[in-house]
């Protein structure tokens, strides 16, 4: 069975999800960034206030590599946390997406309309939740015929008892019999 490879057509899937997802990735990066920052920002003036034997220009020194040293930090925070969005908009994709599409077949079961099983891309999560919802699919499917084909039995019978009324005995064994099956 050949399997189609299925286009993402949409990014934001599933928007809560994704949104906490990427703000808790963001946030993460953030916090680990500003705290390595600072502890080099740390090591590094402690050992040139430790070695150096500074003169009178020791202030301007200071604020001079001090404004570089934030803006070099802003930057870099800037664009890691941007950089760091997308990587997690597309992690969260893989989540998302089947979410999605569980919770749609989920709905579909609900109201009672018929259902085709879940395919989910390769690599995406919830592989084995999709495999799950599957055998539901196929088992209320067969549910879904049978209950059809039974439908049309019965339907058979009634108009055998409409057209002849002194048939109720033949159509009472024929209800019988459809009882007793499974």
């Amino acid at each position: 069975m050949t399997e189609t490879r299925r286009k993402r057509r949409k990014f934001l899937v599933h928007r809560g999800i994704q949104y906490r997802f990427i703000v808790w990735v963001v946030l993460l990066m953030v916090v680990f960034a500003a705290a390595a920052s600072w502890v080099v920002y740390y090591i590094t003036w402690s050992q040139i206030l430790r070695t150096a034997n500074l003169t009178g220009q020791t202030d301007k020194l200071f604020v001079h590599i001090t404004e570089g040293f934030f803006w070099s930090i802003i930057t870099t925070l800037v664009v890691g946390g941007g950089l760091g969005a997308v990587i997690a908009l597309l992690a969260s994709h893989k989540i998302a997406g089947p979410v999605y599409r569980l919770q749609k077949v989920a709905q579909d079961l609900a109201k009672g309309s018929p259902v085709e099983e879940i395919r989910i891309r390769k690599g995406d999560e919830l592989q084995e939740m999709a495999g799950e919802f599957n055998q539901i699919i196929n088992t209320v499917n067969k549910l879904r015929q049978q209950s059809e084909s039974l439908r049309g039995k019965l339907k058979k019978i009634k108009e055998e008892i409409e057209k002849d009324p002194a048939a109720t005995t033949v159509s009472k064994k024929k209800l019988e019999e459809l009882l007793e099956e499974r």
